[in-house]
This record gives C-alpha cells, sequence and structure tokens, in this order.
C-alpha cells in the first residue's frame, strides 16, 4: 500500500467511498455522524486543492482517503487493513496525532483501540 494526495480528477471515486461509508455506518449503528450530504463535493474539493486529501493506494487502485488531520477517514471495504495502514503512516509523519470520532462509532473506536490510541475523554 502506498500514501499520496488526492488528484482532483478522482472526486468521484471519493464521493463514492464517503456514500459506501455512510452507508456502512448506518447498518452499524451510527446513522447521524455524516447523514446523507457529509461530506460535501465541494468540502472534498477543497480539501484536494489545498493539499489537505490523501488517498491509500493499492495495485493502482484507490482503497481509501481521509484528510491530513486524520478527519473523514474512510476505505472501499474491499482492502482488510487500509484505514490501519492509513493511521500508522500519519503517525509516521508526525510522531503524534490526535483523533476524534462519533460517540455511535463503535467501529472507529475499536480500529483505534486496535492500533494502540488510547481514550482521552469527550470533546
Amino acid at each position: 500500500m502506498e500514501i499520496r494526495k488526492t488528484k482532483p480528477e478522482e472526486l468521484e471515486v471519493l464521493l463514492k467511498m464517503y456514500e459506501h461509508a455512510r452507508t456502512f455506518m448506518a447498518t452499524h449503528g451510527n446513522a447521524s455522524q455524516w447523514e446523507n450530504t457529509y461530506p460535501s463535493p465541494q468540502l472534498i474539493l477543497d480539501d484536494i486543492t489545498e493539499g489537505n486529501s490523501y488517498v491509500c493506494t493499492e495495485q493502482d487502485q484507490i482503497i481509501a482517503t481521509f484528510y491530513g488531520v486524520v478527519h473523514r477517514i474512510t476505505s472501499t471495504g474491499n482492502v482488510k487493513g487500509a484505514a490501519s495502514f492509513c493511521l500508522n503512516w500519519a503517525l509516521e509523519q508526525c510522531g503524534n496525532i490526535r483523533i476524534d470520532t462519533h460517540r455511535d462509532n463503535i467501529v472507529m473506536q475499536h480500529l483505534l483501540d486496535k492500533n494502540g490510541f488510547k481514550y482521552c475523554g469527550i470533546v
């Protein structure tokens, strides 16, 4: 797997991934975090333009994406370990990162615990 900055022409791929993520979250007890319109195409395009959007690729296929502060992370769900790979890459870049998530996002909380992140409280 590799991490690189997102290209503007990849917007449609990311939109489909976020749609998949909203469906996944809704079926796993977290229907209200991103609802039906978040993140908007314009917000994602702004992230790309500002250089804050990253994709994780495997065999030249985008398998995950995240914002530069590990915000709005999602994957295609096709490759096991993509989200963990992204988190570890981000940690290697910065040495120390903070991640917050919705209280109903049990899947993300498990991912963070599995990757050694420590719960620090409610923001």
